[in-house]
């Protein structure tokens, strides 16, 4: 999946702990990071930070930022994590998100009256041991395949 999200599309996939800056967005621009979400996470967080509201400001409305997290693999509307927020700032916590990719959206609020710039956070929490079990029944003749993350330098 990785693979197929970057190759030929120039889209940088992040992992660890990224930080990255937006600067002046006009409302209603996005920008992206791709995360990639590996096994026996925990969790990811999320942390906007450092919002920089521009010049001129809307007389009705506090200019924000959206933050939105959402799963790459899924049909539009499908695999969102419960990150959609209009703010000047903040923290969320993904719990057990899905292996894959995640992309985290920044965007300018659409009725922001000048450009913003703001930072994002992003980093995962790991469970060193697996939750991961299976128990399943095995027909005569049937494989069924598990994958087993082990850690480097681990003999057993």
């Amino acid at each position: 999946m990785k693979v197929n999200i970057g190759q030929g599309t120039g889209l940088q996939v992040f992992q660890g702990n990224t930080t990255r800056r937006a600067a002046r967005l006009l409302p209603g621009q996005r920008f992206d990071t791709y995360y990639r979400v590996l096994p026996n996470t925990k969790a990811i967080v999320v942390r906007l930070f450092g919002v920089t509201p521009g010049a001129v400001q809307n007389e009705f409305f506090v200019t924000t930022f959206c933050c939105r997290a959402q799963r790459q693999d899924h049909a539009i509307g499908e695999g969102d994590y419960p990150v959609f927020a209009f703010s000047t700032g903040g923290t969320w916590a993904i719990e057990n998100p899905e292996e894959g990719l995640m992309r985290v959206t920044m965007s300018g609020d659409w009725t922001n009256a000048s450009a913003i710039g703001a930072s994002v956070n992003i980093y995962a929490i790991a469970d060193p041991v697996s939750q991961l079990t299976a128990d399943q029944k095995i027909a005569d003749g049937e494989t069924l395949v598990y994958r087993v993350a082990v850690q480097q330098g681990r003999s057993s």
